[in-house]
């Protein structure tokens, strides 16, 4: 039974989607459009024997919001998706969005987070930017371990202090303007973006947040994007330590980080003696320094605390793959519909460096604002493998190869044998394994596995 608050918390939440529903999409980049990479998610995770997500898999998507199912039924065109939501504007914008890139494995449900009945139902859990706007995230967490298979994955994003530190400081000047929060979604985002033009020398905000209210006069659909960072009612905001204090009393706990870069600080340190007291800290003090060091958003995947079958690390020479050289960009007009198809290359040369792209990357699918000044959006980043610490001795024209060869489905056994014997025993197999195991893997995924 929900007490009061809980209750004007849900009410206030569920009336700024309705109002803004979040966000508002425009342009969705897929990395594989015309093949399941359910494989390829398989190995970035190590998920073996009953861990696999197999064909008919279940997946839920609580507060799947405009677009979140959508790209995860692009990435799994062969799972049961469930996607619930608050809103039923969200959900009928996401379901318009489904009918119109013809995506038909989604179950759109319009319920509550925290008054949904599954019980170890689903193989795989999506819940991106969604327990911090409840009214106890603990109880989120609780229903995500209730939800999930002993052997199942979950997939989460909450709020931190840092990557938030502009929507902390707004929340608390509308909660002094409107101290009785009386104010509904719609009055409550004109007063922020009131308090924002009125701004002057005298007041400190950043250059970009002012500039971007230009886009609410000229730019459809950007208030929406706007009032989910100024005025929204409900958020919480973590750091590592707190995030996994949650997860424990949930009986959850970290299976990996979305981005392992952001969370180890030893790349972070030119200094030995600084590298040495790194490598003595625990995981969470590593994970919890690396956060602070380079601001990276709290991503990860979590697992149920319970025993796993124990699991082989499994021969890469087997694992058939295909190169996908390029990302397909979706342009859609307001309504949904499709306006524009063009490819965009994965990776770049500059300076000579091989670079992928690193930006908002979820396996498989990433999409973009329309807004690339915008504070709410962080710039896309170009990664070589020597940014996270894994070296290689080979380039561009290695790389190259690789992908000509599995322009049709091969082995990387195939790969490698054809390759030793090309270059003349110049390069090993053990780097060629190591460089096609790189190859695999985002961020610098030019290799999908297919089954």
């Amino acid at each position: 039974m929900k007490n009061a608050r809980e209750i004007s918390v849900i009410t206030a939440v569920k009336e700024q989607y309705e109002k803004f529903p979040f966000p508002h999409v425009s342009r969705l980049e897929i990395e594989d459009s015309e093949h399941d990479l359910r494989a390829s998610f398989n190995h970035e995770f190590n998920l073996q024997g009953s861990r696999r997500l197999e064909p008919g898999c279940t997946i839920w998507v609580p507060g799947c919001g405009t677009r979140w199912a959508v790209m995860l039924a692009l990435q799994f065109k062969d799972a049961r998706i469930i996607a619930s939501d608050l809103s039923k504007t969200s959900i009928n914008a996401q379901a318009a969005l489904a009918e119109n890139l013809g995506v038909s494995n989604i179950e759109f449900r319009n319920e509550d987070l925290l008054t949904v009945p599954y019980e170890e139902k689903f193989d795989f859990i999506s819940c991106v930017g969604v327990l911090h706007h409840l009214p106890s995230p603990q109880q989120g967490f609780d229903v995500m371990c209730r939800a999930l298979k002993p052997t199942g994955l979950a997939e989460i994003m909450v709020y931190d202090h840092i990557n938030r530190h502009y929507s902390i400081r707004m929340q608390n000047i509308l909660n002094i303007f409107d101290s009785d929060c009386k104010l509904d979604a719609q009055p409550r985002f004109e007063l922020a973006a009131q308090v924002l033009r009125a701004l002057n020398q005298h007041a400190r905000a950043p250059q970009e947040l002012k500039r971007v209210l230009d886009y609410l006069d000229s730019v459809s659909g950007f208030s929406q994007e706007l009032a989910d960072f100024i005025s929204h009612p409900q958020e919480h905001y973590f750091d590592v330590p707190s995030l996994l204090s949650s997860l424990d009393k949930s009986d959850l706990r970290v299976h990996s980080w979305k981005m392992p870069h952001f969370f180890d600080p030893s790349a972070m340190f030119d200094d030995r003696s600084l590298k040495a007291r790194v490598s003595d800290m625990d995981d969470v003090e590593k994970a919890h320094l690396g956060h602070l060091l380079s601001s990276g958003f709290l991503e990860l995947y979590i697992e149920r605390k319970c025993p796993h079958e124990a699991i082989s690390t499994p021969d890469i020479r087997k694992y058939r793959v295909r190169s996908i050289r390029n990302n397909k960009i979706i342009q859609l007009h307001d309504n949904g519909k499709v306006s524009r198809v063009e490819e965009k290359s994965k990776t770049t040369i500059k300076s000579g460096r091989l670079l992928f792209d690193g930006g908002e990357r979820r396996p498989a699918v990433s999409s973009y604002g329309y807004a690339p000044d915008c504070i709410t959006m962080r710039p896309r980043r170009l990664l070589g493998f020597s940014d996270l610490d894994l070296n290689t001795e080979l380039d561009q024209s290695h790389v190259d190869d690789i992908l000509d060869l599995a322009k049709t489905s091969i082995t990387i056994d195939e790969i490698v044998t054809t390759l030793v014997k090309r270059y003349d025993d110049s390069v090993s197999e053990e780097q060629l394994i190591k460089l096609c195991s790189y190859l695999c893997r985002t961020p610098y995924r030019l290799l999908a596995i297919v089954e």
